[in-house]
Order: structure tokens, then sequence, then C-alpha cells
């Protein structure tokens, strides 16, 4: 396992120098071109030899110091610039899942709701998470299952109270007067969080 580690880090090492190693690169062009000029005063008088070695110079100093620079990246660049890389993906991460654990909703407003619903009744708990579940509700369809109808205005005032709930009158012509109600939008989620975690 451990060999097989250290060739895939090898591995990805190579990878990142070749991306970083330029196949051309002014200055290693430059030391070529020295290296021909200095040829070029030693063999003055062999034309032959002068183009020749023109050539090797050329080509064999350039590779030599394009393997050269290769060497050096991969054996003391790439680890640290991969170990860079690798620490950064494992903040990213963390961050992801930190960001997926947090709650929308800042902690002083679920401390808000909590000291609110520590002052409730089983039965406008009951209310809170019937209006969860069903959005906002005609009065007349708050049909909560523990509660007793003639408990249900006393339950509505307990809530209203608190701010858990809000209260909307709609007059239908010819029919009559409709209360609903819904959750105060800002406490829906963590009413969820803590309705649930109540009754987990």
């Amino acid at each position: 396992m451990a060999g097989s580690g250290q060739s895939q880090f090898w591995g990805r090492a190579r990878r990142w120098t070749r991306s970083q190693a330029k196949v051309f690169a002014p200055l290693r062009a430059a030391g070529s071109v020295i290296a021909t000029v200095l040829q070029w005063v030693v063999f003055r008088g062999a034309p032959v030899k002068r183009v020749i070695w023109t050539i090797l110079l050329i080509v064999g100093s350039y590779l030599l110091l394009y393997g050269l620079e290769f060497l050096f990246k991969l054996l003391f660049l790439a680890p640290p610039a991969l170990d860079r890389e690798q620490r950064e993906t494992i903040r990213r991460l963390d961050e992801e899942k930190s960001g997926l654990k947090a709650r929308p909703y800042e902690q002083s407003l679920a401390t808000t709701v909590r000291t609110k619903l520590d002052g409730t009744s089983q039965e406008a708990k009951a209310l809170l998470k019937f209006l969860l579940e069903h959005g906002e509700t005609e009065q007349a369809q708050l049909l909560v299952p523990g509660v007793r109808n003639d408990k249900k205005a006393e339950i509505l005032t307990e809530c209203q109270s608190l701010a858990l709930i809000k209260e909307r009158k709609d007059r239908i012509e010819n029919v009559g007067l409709y209360t609903y109600w819904r959750l105060t939008e800002n406490f829906q989620e963590p009413l969820k969080d803590l309705l649930y975690a109540i009754n987990s």
C-alpha cells in the first residue's frame, strides 16, 4: 500500500512538473546561443565541424537545461506544491461540509424562538407543528391532533401573543369573513428544527 501511495504521488508530481516546465523557454535558448558562439570561436577553421557542433550544442544544451529544470522542479518544487494543493482541497471540503451543517438562520434567531417555545403549552406546540406541515390554514380547518375545538381559540391567542403565528382575514362577498393562520415567516426554519427535536 505504501509503495502504491508513493507511486501515485510521484505520478502526480511528474504531471505537475510537466505542466510547469515549458518545452520552449528563452533562457534555455540563450544558453544554446552562448554555447554555439563559443564553439565557433574554438573551431574557427573547420566549417564542417562548426556546423555539426552547432547542431549538437544547440540540441544538447537545450535538452540538458530542460532536463535539469525538470529534475529541480520535480524534486524540490512539486512536493510542496502538491502539499499546498492537498491542504487547499481539504480546507475547501471542510468549508463545504460546514456549510451543509450550517442552519439557514442566525443562532440569535434560534435562541429567540427557543425561548418562546419554552413558555408554550404542548397544545400550542402541536398547533405550530400542524401549521409547519400544512401551511396557512383557515381557522375552521385547524384540526390539530390532541387539541379540543373549545381550546383552539385559547391556543391561537397564546401563539399569537408570542408572535409565533400571524392572522389574515379575508372577506368573501355574500359569504362571510374568514380567518387564516400561518407561522411567522422568519420563524419557520428554527421552529422546524426545534419542534422536531422536541418530538424526536
